[in-house]
């Protein structure tokens, strides 16, 4: 379905306090008329709730996220991945009242600055819970339930890699990508793994992405 089309039809019933549209996601980056799955950011002026709203129109799955203007800021503020990246990164803007581009502008600031850094503790807290499944993972007699909580311990350590060196953590979907970008080593410890599914691996993945850390005799983290 064309996205001009699907505007007309759809998107154009927002009435009332819109202040932006903004197509995001991957679609902007695809020959613009069709597609299958539209994301939406519609910003607003009033109101204190992110909602979202998934329809299919035509068999075409539209995903509209409304932020009230404030949420959008904070979100910003705040480092909010999944909301920064997007403006900063993939941004298509629809409609703009003077309010769009500015949050485009102070998105990719953010951006750029990268995710706050993990302390220390955090990083520790980490490594211990990842150590604790892989230790549980390895006695599983269950073959099932080994496999599953293996997979869930690469998951936690592959995000932890990012996490603990200040780099943003993509997405589950793309995180293998980033993972190649970043560590080529640690992305094929990672293949060898899921292709042999031998849980010894897992430590040896562990020592790679935790190779720097210096675990205290006891851990004491606030809330």
């Amino acid at each position: 379905m064309n996205i001009l089309k699907l505007y007309n039809k759809e998107i154009n019933k927002i009435n009332g306090n819109v202040i932006a549209i903004m197509l995001v996601g991957s679609y902007p980056h695809l020959q613009k008329g069709e597609g299958k799955d539209i994301d939406i950011f519609v910003i607003l002026d009033e109101g204190s709730n992110q909602t979202r709203r998934i329809k299919i129109i035509d068999g075409v799955e539209l995903d509209i996220n409304y932020f009230p203007l404030e949420v959008a800021k904070r979100l910003i503020a705040d480092g909010e991945y999944f909301f920064i990246y997007e403006l900063s990164e993939r941004a298509s803007v629809l409609l703009d009242t003077g309010y769009a581009e500015t949050l485009i502008k102070n998105a990719r600031i953010r951006y750029q600055k990268g995710p706050k850094k993990a302390t220390h503790e955090d990083i520790c807290l980490m490594k211990h819970e990842t150590d604790a499944l892989i230790r549980r993972t390895i006695t599983e007699t269950d073959v099932v339930q080994r496999n599953i909580n293996a997979v869930s311990c690469l998951a936690k350590m592959l995000k932890a890699y990012f996490t603990s060196r200040g780099i943003w953590c993509p997405k589950e979907k793309n995180i293998v990508n980033a993972l190649r970008e970043n560590d080529e080593t640690l992305y094929l410890m990672a293949k060898e793994f899921i292709e042999d599914m031998d849980t010894e691996n897992l430590e040896k993945i562990s020592e790679k992405v935790f190779h720097n850390v210096c675990m205290p005799d006891e851990l004491n983290i606030e809330y």
